[in-house]
């Protein structure tokens, strides 16, 4: 994962719905947020109990699954 020099909030920017967000609850996800550029096949996210993250695509293709129990 390749992280953009980009600031949050210009990254944030390009997401229209956003709009509706107000200037202090952008400001209070600043701190945790970051804009990547991620390679193909890269992982960015594995299954965790408590996952505290949130993943906006912002252009390209990504591929969801689950593996079972018996690692299928």
């Amino acid at each position: 994962m390749v992280e953009r020099d980009e600031d949050w909030e210009g990254c944030l920017a390009e997401f229209g719905w956003l709009d509706q967000v107000s200037a202090s609850e952008l400001a209070d996800l600043a701190p945790s947020g970051r804009c990547s550029d991620v390679r193909r096949g890269e992982v960015i996210f594995t299954p965790e109990e408590n996952p505290d993250s949130v993943f906006l695509l912002r252009s390209g293709l990504v591929r969801i699954y689950r593996i079972s129990r018996a690692g299928d």
